[in-house]
C-alpha cells in the first residue's frame, strides 16, 4: 500500500496549520518523535532531516494562508 503524504502535515489530518508547527518544534527539541510519513511530512526542503529551517518555512506558509483568507473575505 502507498500512503500519501502533504508536506506540511505532521499531525497526519490533512491540513497544515500551527498544531503541525508545535509537533515539529517538539520534535525537534526531543520530546516528540516524528516517523515514518510524519517525519516525511516535517522536511518541507526536501531533504532526509528536519530542522528549525522547515519549522519557519511551515509558519511562513501558514502566514501566507491566513493573510489569503483574510484579504478574501475584506474583497468580498
Amino acid at each position: 500500500t502507498f500512503k500519501i503524504v502533504k508536506k506540511g502535515d505532521t499531525t497526519g489530518d490533512g491540513t497544515v496549520n500551527i498544531l503541525d508547527t508545535v509537533l515539529l518544534l517538539n520534535a525537534i527539541k526531543g520530546t516528540k518523535t516524528l516517523e515514518n510519513e510524519f517525519k516525511e511530512a516535517a522536511c518541507l526542503k526536501n531533504i532526509d532531516e528536519f530542522n528549525i529551517l522547515d519549522a519557519v518555512y511551515m509558519l511562513n506558509y501558514i502566514q501566507n494562508l491566513m493573510l489569503q483568507v483574510c484579504l478574501v473575505a475584506f474583497l468580498r
